[in-house]
């Protein structure tokens, strides 16, 4: 009696655990928040304004990981845990993605196209300009 006492104990104890399924939504609920809270976060370039490191740490013990990625105005955050394996890009993972289509950021690449054009105007002006003026001593030598 003893006996069955101890190992239905002792089973017991051990299927304690919290189980995987639990793991997942505290981690889907954990990556969710950290994005969610993340993307509120807009510079006055119109982009995500970016965190290098986060503390979170998923159900498994693995950090979170942010994830930043330009494509012209258009930016996509991701927030990453890579679930029971700790691997990265693996079916078990968790993310969130958000997308941001701003017109700021349109604005601002617009902007900075318009100043490397003129900068180059500038530059095309001053060689030319260069030229003229050493064909002129040139001519002027003979």
């Amino acid at each position: 009696m003893k006996r069955r006492l101890m190992l239905t104990l002792c089973l017991a104890l051990v299927g304690c655990g919290e189980s995987l399924e639990s793991k997942r939504n505290r981690a889907t609920s954990q990556v969710n928040v950290l994005a969610d809270q993340l993307s509120e976060k807009i510079g006055p370039d119109g982009y995500f304004v970016r965190v290098a490191d986060v503390e979170e740490i998923d159900p498994w013990g693995n950090k979170l990981t942010v994830k930043y990625e330009r494509h012209g105005p258009r930016e996509t955050l991701t927030v990453r845990s890579n679930g029971q394996d700790g691997l990265p890009l693996t079916k078990d993972d968790i993310a969130a993605r958000y997308h941001l289509d701003s017109d700021q950021a349109r604005e601002a690449l617009h902007m900075d196209l318009q100043k490397r054009v003129e900068e180059y105007g500038k530059a095309v002006t001053r060689g030319l300009t260069k030229g003229v003026f050493d064909a002129a001593k040139e001519a002027f030598k003979k």
